[in-house]
């Protein structure tokens, strides 16, 4: 499972894929992919030629992997992601039904987000307790599902991104099978800074898949 926010969604280019990258842009029968509760397909780029983390994810994980993804940019944690509001039961329900769909259970989620909350000082200042309770209430359904996070790219600005930040590894620190991943050394796109470029998606898709599948 993928959630989160733009970088969940994944911007990446296959125009800007080159030499064996190139290869990326093709459907890979190994892995299923589905977006949004659209429906199931061979992992590959969306038709309008843009991919997210889930290219190099999907193709690193065991052969039969199936890959869920529920995001949508510039959502927050504190007021989007609410565990009473619709996108959190969007991500709870689609969950389980690719559980069913594909016949196994979900066994990590893998969490790109934090800059819509970096924003404002106060949803940065709760961001430690809103991921926990996050982690808590989806563990609650999903008992096996170790969460993988980024933290968040040291070149964001905003309010509070250290506060964001800190959230992110006290959540690691408090809860168990949580992982936080370092992107610092990751391109960002130039004009936002708060986006990555094409080569970052598929190297931070790796390390995801590392982070994975080290247990």
């Amino acid at each position: 499972m993928i959630a989160g926010q733009s970088n969940a969604e994944g911007i990446g280019q296959v125009a800007d894929l080159s030499g064996a990258d190139v290869d990326f842009a093709q459907p890979y029968p190994e892995a299923r992919y589905q977006e949004l509760g659209g429906a199931w397909r061979d992992l590959s780029p969306r038709t309008d030629g843009t991919f997210g983390v889930e290219l190099t994810l999907g193709r690193a994980l065991p052969p039969g992997s199936a890959v869920d993804k529920v995001a949508i940019g510039a959502t927050s944690l504190a007021y989007d992601w609410r565990l009473d509001g619709p996108l959190f039961a969007r991500l709870v329900s689609g969950a389980a039904a690719a559980e069913v769909s594909q016949g196994m259970p979900v066994s990590a989620v893998v969490w790109i987000q934090g800059e819509r909350d970096a924003s404002d000082a106060a949803t940065a200042q709760a961001y430690g307790d809103n991921l926990i309770a996050f982690v808590d209430a989806v563990r609650a359904r999903f008992p096996a599902a170790r969460f993988v996070l980024n933290r968040l790219h040291g070149s964001f600005v905003g309010t509070g991104p250290d506060m964001v930040r800190a959230g992110q590894e006290r959540t690691a620190h408090e809860r168990p099978d949580v992982v936080v991943i370092t992107a610092d050394d990751l391109a960002m796109q130039p004009a936002s800074r708060a986006h990555f470029t094409s080569q970052s998606y598929l190297e931070l898709g790796r390390r995801f898949a590392a982070a994975i599948e080290d247990r």
